[in-house]
């Protein structure tokens, strides 16, 4: 009955072992996906093929997957003060844009609240032990 026990319990580790292998080469290489989207949205950028908000989207966008990946609180902060930073950028691209008439107020309040966010998760993970 032990043994029996001792394989079924064994069977099962090494399934979810797999199924956490599996889960991290998916999220390595959705990151490597989205950098790869970032890197193409800054060179057609820099020949003014797309806006900077496409940009900072893209870029966005992975830090989210690098947090998942990260695994240190070390680098997690490192992560969430890059998504801060982003997000700063991307708030006073919407204040000037809505100071000048080209986007409406939600867009603005979007990007505070977003940016606010972010400094919430940065002071979250700070503050654990």
């Amino acid at each position: 009955q032990a043994s029996k026990l001792e394989e079924v319990l064994s069977a099962a580790q090494n399934q979810r072992t797999s199924a956490h292998v599996q889960i991290r080469d998916l999220m390595t290489q959705k990151r490597d996906v989205l950098k790869e989207r970032m890197d193409g949205f800054q060179q057609l950028y820099e020949v003014g093929g797309v806006q900077m908000d496409r940009v900072l989207i893209a870029r966005i966008d992975l830090l989210r997957a690098e947090l998942d990946l990260a695994t240190s609180k070390q680098e997690r902060i490192a992560i969430l003060e890059s998504q801060l930073k982003t997000r700063q950028e991307f708030e006073q691209r919407a204040t000037r844009r809505y100071e000048d008439g080209r986007d409406g107020f939600e867009v603005k309040l979007t990007a505070t609240a977003d940016r606010l966010e972010a400094e919430i998760a940065l002071l979250r993970e700070k503050a654990k032990p």
